[in-house]
């Protein structure tokens, strides 16, 4: 959750939706997750927190099962300091593997 002040902030914009009854676990979308938003759980792809998914999707296409879609609903919002550091935490951070907007601006300002 991201907030400023007391104030939790909410958005609609695009976010990932797994399907679990498509997903098999095989864990490709959280290698492709440059933000560290996906984990497996249970056997099952998971998204972590809503604030770590900028919602671009370079998850999609690694899906065999096709269990990723992206969709539009009220989520908590983005949040690139958040991102930045689960990324440093998980040692995730490779702004050229991912085509995520948000690698490059991590990138330039580390």
């Amino acid at each position: 959750m991201q907030h400023r002040g007391q104030q939790l902030i909410m958005a609609v914009r695009k976010i990932i939706e797994i399907d679990e009854e498509k997903c098999d676990g095989c864990g490709q979308c959280v290698s492709a997750c440059a933000e560290g938003a996906i984990e497996i759980r249970d056997g099952k792809a998971r998204l972590v927190a809503e604030t770590y998914c900028d919602g671009l999707g370079a998850c999609l296409g690694e899906c065999p099962q096709d269990a990723i879609n992206i969709i539009e609903r009220e989520a908590d919002a983005f949040s690139e300091e958040l991102v930045r550091q689960r990324v440093a935490l998980l040692g995730i951070l490779a702004p050229m593997q991912a085509c995520s907007g948000l690698q490059a601006r991590l990138f330039l300002r580390a």
